[in-house]
């Protein structure tokens, strides 16, 4: 498949960059194999590839490249052309290309990232699961108050007025979880206000990734996410494993439901990773054509 239409015309200068769509719970990559020839301004690129009605359309690209002592090496780039350190579905995504185009003979694959090193298994069918980092509650890009085994505690105003409380943790990238209060429904939650409202509070200078949560179960969430530098997406692996790290208690997976699908997440408690588990697809393989500007 070819693929046309960027931002703009300067995507045409990316003509011939072959890819592959992908997703974990929709949330959407477009992948690229290095092996076979990448881009070299790699924010410009995802700014020209990942709009959905003139580009491929995804939420961030996901560059794959050789990495000495690893299976790989796995790069990020949101939306807007930022670099996070870690995403959790493009991880599990990645993994499983790894073991279908032959790169890695799995199940189990290594993959280094802005984070670290993340393990990840390939399972049967369509499901992926991934070792995340040990959830950390203080340090830097995250407000003071966290303690070992405790986010910290971000008060802020909420668009309303109302006060509203979020709590704090990294999973090798930032995020603020938001419990919703009795009567609100995680559906119809003004999740980008309250957002822009935590980014106003001036916690996260790099910005943040913020969580509104709805506790529909002993052991499950329903959760919807606004990812820095891309928006409301519709799953987020880092983001559902840090609302049920921060909301439930550590022991047994717990089943969190995001737009896009359910992930599974288990987290023993403090100083234990994340194990994140759900179902990643390749869509389709395409190259980049010169007319439409890409």
């Amino acid at each position: 498949m070819e693929a046309g239409g960027s931002s703009g015309r300067r995507g045409g200068r990316y003509a011939g960059v072959a890819f592959t769509k992908v997703h974990g719970a929709e949330n959407d990559f477009v992948l690229v194999d290095t092996r076979r020839g990448a881009p070299t301004d790699l924010s410009d690129f995802a700014r020209a590839v990942c709009p959905r009605r003139t580009g491929v359309g995804a939420d961030g690209v996901l560059l794959v490249e050789e990495a000495p002592g690893y299976d790989a090496r796995m790069r990020v780039f949101n939306a807007d052309g930022s670099e996070p350190e870690m995403c959790g579905n493009g991880v599990r995504c990645v993994a499983a290309f790894l073991v279908r185009s032959g790169w890695a003979t799995g199940p189990t694959v290594r993959v280094l990232t802005g984070a670290g090193e993340v393990a990840c298994e390939v399972l049967s069918g369509d499901e992926v699961e991934a070792v995340l980092a040990v959830p950390g509650f203080a340090g830097a890009n995250l407000p003071e108050g966290g303690s070992p085994d405790r986010p910290a505690a971000l008060r802020f105003v909420g668009p309303g007025g109302e006060g509203r409380i979020g709590l704090c943790l990294s999973m090798g990238n930032p995020h603020c979880v938001v419990a919703l209060g009795e009567g609100e429904a995680v559906d119809s939650a003004p999740l980008d206000a309250i957002a822009r409202a935590v980014d106003a509070a001036g916690a996260f200078p790099e910005g943040v990734n913020v969580e509104l949560c709805e506790r529909v179960g002993a052991r499950e969430l329903r959760v919807r996410v606004r990812e820095r530098g891309v928006g409301e997406t519709r799953a987020c692996g880092t983001g559902a494993s840090a609302a049920a790290v921060a909301l439930l208690p550590p022991g047994e997976p717990a089943i969190v439901h995001l737009p896009g699908g359910a992930l599974r997440v288990e987290w023993r408690g403090p100083g234990s990773p994340v194990r994140m588990r759900g179902p990643v697809r390749a869509v389709f393989e395409g190259v980049l054509a010169p007319t439409g500007g890409a």
